[in-house]
């Protein structure tokens, strides 16, 4: 024994090791944990905002499409004399904005 730990010293100090990591491994996957649970809270966030955009984009696009029907046969009828139905103007102007 001459310089060294004796066979009880060394085991106490293997099981202090191995407690350690024990620790280690158990806070690693607790911080993973807390990391997922956020990333997931997050994420919720991110899909709940983007269909809020998808939404008003939507609406936006409509009210867009509504008003440039309505200046589409204003223009026409002040232009060529001829009345425009509303659902064809409606219909001209979105598939001109969805090309």
């Amino acid at each position: 024994m001459k310089g060294g730990l004796s066979a009880h010293a060394q085991h106490g100090a293997e099981w202090q090791v191995h407690g350690i990591t024990q620790a280690k491994q158990a806070s690693a996957l607790d911080t993973e944990a807390r990391v997922k649970a956020a990333a997931d809270k997050i994420n919720l966030r991110i899909e709940s905002s983007e269909a809020k955009i998808r939404e008003a984009l939507g609406s936006a696009r409509a009210e867009i499409e509504s008003v440039a029907a309505g200046a589409t046969g204003d223009l026409v009828q002040r232009l060529t004399g001829i009345t425009v139905d509303a659902k064809e103007a409606a219909a001209a102007v979105k598939a001109e904005l969805n090309v």
